[in-house]
């Protein structure tokens, strides 16, 4: 083979190479993801807790194919010790994540249709540092289900999740 012809091969395999880290990198997010992640793998779990699943996915403005994602969140999903409480989810985060981390308690309104009486539901915690976003999710904690929490993060969020909330 002629050293042309080798200089040419070599050549394409380098530019496939950059053009697949650079696709992976923009439109499949690898190097958020990855952020995200150091982000997850730092945080403190509780004893006797479980992860079970971790997965990611992208958020955007537009929807045209053509522009690469606003961000990507990633999700991890545990398994909770069954005699752990809401509250000891979120105590236990609140306790560990603050003051390096502002937060802020997380509720939603409910309301029954049978008996037409309203409330208020604690749905969790959420942390913010610079840019970083860890949310505590404890909506799932049922005692006769699953008894699970999710913990969603997202390095780079452009919102204020605490608006409106019980700020720490």
């Amino acid at each position: 083979m002629s050293g042309r012809k080798r200089a040419a091969i070599l050549f394409g395999v380098v530019a496939l190479l950059l053009l697949t880290t650079v696709v992976g990198r923009v439109w499949l997010g690898w190097g958020y993801i990855a952020d995200n992640e150091k982000i997850l793998d730092s945080l403190p779990v509780p004893p006797g807790a479980q992860r079970i699943s971790v997965r990611s996915h992208s958020y955007s403005s537009e929807e045209l194919i053509f522009i690469p994602p606003d961000g990507w969140g990633t999700l991890a999903t545990y398994q909770a010790p069954a005699e752990a409480s809401k509250d000891d989810i979120v105590d236990f985060y609140s306790s560990r994540l603050s003051p390096e981390w502002r937060y802020c308690v997380t509720y939603v309104n409910t309301f029954d249709l049978l008996t037409r009486e309203t409330g208020v539901v604690m749905t969790g915690v959420s942390f913010t540092r610079g840019l970083s976003l860890v949310r505590i999710d404890i909506l799932n904690m049922t005692t006769e289900g699953p008894h699970r929490f999710d913990i969603s993060v997202d390095h780079e969020r452009d919102f204020d999740t605490c608006a409106g909330e019980v700020s720490q």
